[in-house]
This record gives C-alpha cells, structure tokens and sequence, in this order.
C-alpha cells in the first residue's frame, strides 16, 4: 500500500513524502474456510543465489491460523572481469500466527523472526579483510479489533494494534594474518 499526501502524516511528520505500508497476510481480516498456501522459489547465476518458500492459511468459520517460512542464499556477485567480495547473503524468516473473529469482534497475534547474515564489500586491494554483518529481529504484533453490526452507529469502528521488536545486529571484523591465522572482533551496532 502506497500512501502519499496529507493520509501519510498518520505516519508522523517525517513522512510527508509519502508512505510504503507492507500489508501483511499474517492477521488475515477475511478468509475462507480450509486450506490455502503458496509456494515460491527463485533463482539467479550472476550470484549463484536461490531463494524459496511457502505460505498457508488453515481455517474455520470463526478462526485461521497462518504460517510462512522462506530462505535465501546467495554468493559473492560476479562481473565480467572479476568475483565483488563481500556481497554474499543468508536470510532466513519464520512466521506464526492466529485470529479469531465473532459477534463483531476480531482479535489476533502473530511472532515472526528473521535472520540474516551479508557480507560487505571491501577495498580489492585488501583480500586479507573480511567485514560480515548478522542482524536478528524477532516482532511480536497483536490487533483487537471490533465492528459495529447496526449500520446507523456513529462510530462504525475500532480497532487496536499492538507492534513490539527486538533487533540486534553485530559487525564482525574478521582479518586473516600472511601465516593464515584468523583474529575476529565483534562490534555491537
């Protein structure tokens, strides 16, 4: 969903170019009874990268719940005149979540996590240098929500979101002496 203009200062003030809200499957408000999913997978040669996953939806009448989960990997990009060190990726992201809906009323929560590891690239002129960053979010969102049945109510509508994440995300430094040794330091970012 793109959001531009004076609907994007919901957002805060910062946000008065615009807005790129990602909705999200994983709180569905509608759905239908049994079983739906999706898979996908991709794939690339300048990289060597490969890349997969799936979704589902199992639900009720008054109930469903939704699972994802996806990879990717990738190696160092390739250019005609050499290997770019230090572009290669590791992602991995996992979802769970529920929702129940009744007498007007919806209320769900889903936890996700999400995993990668990236290199950065470096001088060329220094093959001895290694700089990786590993990030790590774990997000746990909940909405309640409830919908007026009579069609002549003044409010029509109320709805709560609840959103909370812990990120962390290291630089690791690894450097690697002329008799091959290996020193590593980790900075917190």
């Amino acid at each position: 969903e793109i959001v531009r203009g004076p609907a994007s200062l919901l957002y805060g003030s910062s946000a008065l170019g615009g807005v790129v809200n990602l909705v999200t499957a994983d709180l569905p408000e509608e759905w239908r009874p049994g079983l739906s999913g999706a898979v996908h997978s991709q794939g690339a040669t300048m990289n060597r990268s490969a890349a997969g996953g799936g979704s589902i939806l199992f639900g009720g009448d008054g109930w469903a719940t939704t699972a994802r989960l996806s990879a990717r990997s990738a190696g160092d990009v390739r250019t005609p005149e050499s290997r770019l060190r230090g572009t290669d990726l590791l992602s991995r992201d996992a979802q769970l979540g529920g929702v129940a809906k009744g007498g007007g009323f919806r209320v769900g929560a889903s936890l996700s996590h999400l995993a990668r590891s990236y290199g950065i690239p470096e001088a060329p002129d220094d093959p001895l240098e290694d700089v990786r960053i590993q990030m790590d979010r774990t997000a746990l969102q909940g909405r309640l929500s409830w919908d007026a049945e009579n069609g002549d109510a003044r409010v029509r509508g109320v709805e709560i979101r609840v959103q909370g994440a812990r990120f962390h995300q290291v630089e690791l430094e690894r450097a690697f002496a002329a008799d091959g040794r290996l020193s590593e330091e980790a900075v917190d970012l």
